[in-house]
């Protein structure tokens, strides 16, 4: 049975998480920072979101965005999914690497107190 078709709603906060299958790939360094930095700007180039707070941990991140196009939400986490994926296999000299697990979590953050919840 085929999955339900996620629908988001422009101009809206949303929390994101997606988890590495296993380990800790993104551990605190001066390199793995400058990747996920780049890895967000990378895939936000267009302006897909906007990034309202990010906080990495070893295996997951934690980003409230607002989506300012239903539909290029889903583009933003799945361009940062894979260009960390790929910088992690330049990284370590690997040839194949599935990194993350499942679906990323996308929930709909109701209101400021909630986001400021979500980031606390």
């Amino acid at each position: 049975m085929p999955r339900a078709r996620r629908q988001f709603i422009a101009n809206q906060p949303y929390e994101l998480c997606f988890r590495a299958k296993s380990g800790l790939p993104l551990p605190p360094n001066d390199v793995i920072n400058l990747i996920i930095e780049s890895g967000l700007a990378r895939a936000n180039r267009d302006h897909k979101v906007i990034i309202c707070s990010f906080l990495w941990m070893g295996n997951h991140p934690h980003l409230i965005v607002v989506s300012r196009d239903a539909e290029k939400l889903k583009l933003f986490y799945t361009e940062l999914q894979k260009y960390l994926t790929e910088a992690i296999k330049r990284l370590l000299g690997l040839d194949l690497l599935l990194l993350w697990e499942g679906r990323p979590m996308v929930a709909l953050v109701g209101d400021i107190e909630s986001a400021v919840e979500r980031t606390a």
